[in-house]
């Protein structure tokens, strides 16, 4: 089940480029959740390894 204000979003630590943390943020909705899964994913793909 979807906990609207406790998910656990894996995004990069913009000062490391060795480690991913984990942040806990606030979504409101489940698109917003998306959104900020997509912006994670894109990120990683493009920037991660440059």
């Amino acid at each position: 089940m979807l906990k609207l204000n406790n998910i656990i979003i894996f995004a990069r630590n913009p000062r490391s480029t060795l480690t991913d943390e984990a942040y806990i943020k606030s979504c409101e909705s489940f698109v917003q959740l998306r959104h900020e899964i997509k912006k994670y994913m894109t990120y990683y793909n493009h920037a991660c390894y440059q």
